[in-house]
């Protein structure tokens, strides 16, 4: 649903019910029950999708991401592989965010920083980034696309699979762990 825009009448209506099954849910103590009617209810407000593009190392995906939002946002060249989910969405302004799994023995949260759009190659490759020494979970680009304005979020994701010589389990390991999370959020749109 774009921004703005006035939810259809079966989401009103399944909100309705949602906000009605809250209430009796309030009324028998159902705590548990109340946290997935909400978490349910806040599924069918949300104004994003996000579509993942998943295929093969070097088949193309970072191009069909720039092919889509006619820009060039995710790093391309014969000799570049993605090594870190990187996604893409709808900014007022170009913006990068750096987001970085726990310090340490992983336990805790993660942290986030700001870092050029000319950088994201350096965080987001294989060569710029080899065996992820950085720690990253994924990098968010924000650019004003029109495609995007609507709350679509593409992500380009590692290669997986296939049968050449970058085929390894741990490198599928190591791609599964860091798919990104929600919370990677770029500044409200102006």
């Amino acid at each position: 649903m774009a921004e703005g825009q006035a939810p259809s009448a079966g989401v009103r209506y399944a909100v309705e019910t949602l906000d009605l099954a809250v209430k009796g849910a309030s009324v028998y103590g159902r705590e548990d029950l109340i946290a997935r009617l909400e978490s349910a209810r806040g599924l069918l407000s949300g104004s994003s999708v996000t579509v993942y593009v998943v295929g093969e190392f070097k088949q193309g995906k970072s191009s069909l991401i720039n092919a889509l939002v006619t820009q060039s946002v995710c790093p391309v060249d014969d000799d570049i592989a993605t090594a870190v989910p990187t996604m893409v969405r709808h900014a007022a302004q170009p913006a990068a965010i750096a987001n970085y799994e726990p310090a340490g023995d992983g336990v805790g949260t993660g942290w986030s920083e700001n870092i050029a759009i000319e950088a994201v190659p350096s965080h987001v490759t294989e060569t710029g980034n080899p065996g992820n020494h950085r720690r990253l979970k994924s990098v968010t680009i924000g650019v004003d696309r029109p495609l995007l304005a609507s709350g679509l979020v593409l992500v380009d994701t590692p290669g997986v699979g296939g049968l050449g010589p970058h085929t390894t389990r741990s490198r599928s390991a190591r791609c599964r762990s860091r798919t990104p999370s929600s919370s990677s959020r770029m500044p409200p749109r102006s």
